[in-house]
């Protein structure tokens, strides 16, 4: 069963998203757990906006879009 999302969750997602867009190498283990942070902030959310910032920042992350 998922855990529900945290506050921890969405700041993990944004900033290492960031990371990873300014050029940072991730290593698999933090690409694993700020895209698993990633799907937990975005099934929380009901705001659109904020859906699609997650999904940005996952895709930053692991540079494929999630599958629905």
């Amino acid at each position: 069963m998922a855990m529900p999302a945290s506050a921890q969750d969405a700041d993990l997602c944004l900033t290492t998203a960031e990371r990873a867009a300014s050029g940072e190498e991730l290593d698999g283990d933090e690409k694993t757990k700020a895209h698993e942070a990633c799907l937990r902030a975005l099934s929380d959310t009901a705001s659109v906006v904020q859906k699609y910032q997650f999904q940005e920042a996952d895709f930053a992350i692991m540079g494929t879009h999630h599958k629905f």
